[in-house]
């Protein structure tokens, strides 16, 4: 037989492990929990009352704005969701106006009219202009809780109220809706698609949904929304600044202040078909108190401004003014100028293949137009003539990769671009500046023109098998030249002062022949009118023919490249 001696007890035991750990955890609870009360007590004073109003916590295109509208989906949504970033931006700036745009009534238990007027009562509580608080009655865009909205016609209508209001900043739902509501939740998909398409929609912020727990936590939820704003916050609070970076554009933080809490409640106050008590304990509990949002799109340009100033002429003081109006409007950009000393460097240590060529292009306007390329595929950002003022920030178009304005007939202007940093389009116009490298019959306007100017660029643009990513700038078909920079205009975006100086006297030829064929073309067009052949105007013939000009111009570039400048010339 065998004798075995029991194992000693192991000490000390589990229970006990857990007991000592249990003493040790409530004692650090104890410990931490003054501070998680104070904290956001803290935040609030800090974010509401000393730096709210620092660009790293409250960007300049929101500051700045001259218009800005927030674009909610019933009555009441303005002061349930977005008062604090509403009267954050009101109260700040009494410059601003502010647009609400509703796309519903809130009909669905039959009381829209009732709840506009509502409405109207609210605007007026929390600073928004009268005559831009707007309730719509959409037949399909009617509240209800389970039916998607029509996005397409979401987008139509805001598009409308942007130009009828020149607004420049948009505020909405984020994908969440803040609560989940289906209509919410369309808003912001058309909203979405509108600002990360449209090359002429202005920046637009979305509100960020949170979950359930945190929604309900009032200032306690503070704490971990401004957690990814504390380095910027230390920043605000030892360096205040009312410029900053570009790389603080990106997001927003609002914290109510008393008063501006008790604004909040008072535009809820009017809302009377809508009080409830979950809803006053929502007003009481709900995070509302603070905001934070981020844009609708990623930026892919760089925040860089280039201006090119080569040759022996001086600058015009008229040009200096447009360059500086642009830098104005862009805080926190970087400025380049080139000049004919740092250009040649540049060229010679990133594009030495180039040099050669470059240093001996038989125009000056030639080697700014190659340069242009060159910055713009190295940098990225945004490459400007000297004669360009611009009349707004050029922020929000920095969402597409590349952007050009339109060109009449076909193509587009090289005046004015952005690009993303390495742009692939952008190293195409670079790679193939040695092929079109050609003398025109001694013509200083061709061979500009197809060497370097805004004929390469639009055939190089033709040759491209997608151009999906290319945002080419152009207006609708009633005003196709919108932002076309062809002599002293204005255009939604800037002044332009016209001041081509390089073309030569066979522009003037050129040009002319062009005016006879566009005079030809409208005489045809005016005899089959008459002749009863036609309904279309004699403006929306000229149009139809341009759109027929640009599918053969387009077929042609893409045969070969000899057919490509036979068919321009």
């Amino acid at each position: 037989m065998y004798a075995f001696k029991p194992l000693p007890m192991l000490r000390p035991t589990a229970s006990r492990l857990i007991s000592r750990l249990s003493r040790h955890a409530w004692r650090w609870i104890m410990r931490i929990a003054p501070i998680l009360l104070v904290l956001p007590l803290f935040l609030q004073w800090l974010i509401g009352y000393l730096v709210g109003s620092d660009a790293r916590l409250l960007p300049s295109s929101l500051q700045g704005a001259k218009n800005l509208l927030i674009v909610t989906a019933h009555p009441d949504d303005e002061c349930l969701f977005f008062a604090p970033s509403i009267l954050g931006v009101l109260d700040r700036n009494h410059d601003v106006r502010g647009g609400l745009l509703v796309m519903s009534t809130g009909n669905n238990t039959g009381i829209g009219e009732t709840r506009k007027e509502e409405l109207r009562g609210s605007c007026e509580s929390l600073g928004i202009d009268l005559a831009r608080c707007v309730a719509l009655d959409e037949a399909e865009l009617q509240d209800n809780p389970t039916v998607w909205w029509n996005t397409d016609l979401i987008q139509s209508i805001v598009t409308e109220y942007v130009h009828k209001w020149d607004i420049d900043a948009i505020l909405t739902f984020d994908s969440g809706g803040i609560s989940g509501h289906i209509n919410h939740r369309a808003v912001s998909a058309a909203i979405s698609n509108y600002a990360s398409t449209n090359g002429e929609a202005p920046i637009a912020y979305m509100v960020t949904t949170t979950t359930l727990l945190r929604k309900y936590t009032f200032l306690g939820d503070l704490t971990l929304t401004a957690l990814p704003f504390t380095w910027r916050i230390l920043e605000a609070m030892a360096f205040p600044s009312p410029v900053a970076g570009l790389s603080y554009s990106h997001k927003a933080l609002v914290a109510n202040t008393w008063h501006r809490y008790m604004k909040t409640r008072s535009a809820f106050r009017n809302h009377n078909s809508q009080y409830s008590w979950d809803r006053h304990l929502y007003l009481v509990l709900s995070r509302r108190t603070q905001d934070s949002a981020g844009p609708l799109y990623r930026d892919l340009v760089p925040p860089v401004l280039h201006h090119i100033a080569l040759g022996s002429h001086k600058p015009q003081g008229k040009w200096i003014d447009a360059r500086n109006a642009c830098l104005e409007l862009h805080p926190g950009w970087e400025a380049m100028l080139w000049t004919d000393g740092n250009a040649g460097d540049f060229v010679r240590e990133r594009f030495p293949e180039l040099l050669h060529m470059w240093e001996r292009y038989g125009y000056t306007i030639q080697r700014i137009d190659a340069l242009r390329y060159m910055v713009l595929y190295e940098y990225g950002g945004v490459v400007l003539d000297m004669d360009l003022k611009c009349t707004r920030s050029l922020g929000p178009l920095r969402r597409f990769s590349f952007v050009a304005p339109a060109a009449h007939p076909t193509g587009f202007s090289i005046g004015f671009m952005m690009a993303s940093k390495r742009n692939e389009f952008v190293g195409k116009l670079v790679r193939s500046l040695k092929m079109y490298n050609r003398r025109w019959f001694g013509l200083p306007y061709p061979t500009v023109m197809f060497s370097t100017g805004c004929h390469y660029a639009s055939t190089i643009h033709a040759l491209q098998p997608n151009r999906s990513e290319l945002k080419i700038l152009a207006g609708p078909l009633d005003n196709f030249k919108l932002h076309s920079l062809n002599g002293p205009v204005s255009t939604p975006i800037f002044n332009h002062l016209g001041s081509s100086s390089w073309h030569s006297y066979d522009a003037s030829l050129i040009v002319s022949l062009s005016q006879i064929q566009s005079a030809e073309r409208l005489q045809y067009g005016e005899r089959m009118k008459e002749a009863g052949g036609v309904k279309e105007t004699v403006e929306c013939r000229r149009v139809a023919s341009d759109k027929v000009e640009q599918a053969t111009y387009d077929q042609a570039l893409r045969s070969s490249e000899e057919r490509t400048l036979q068919q321009i010339g």
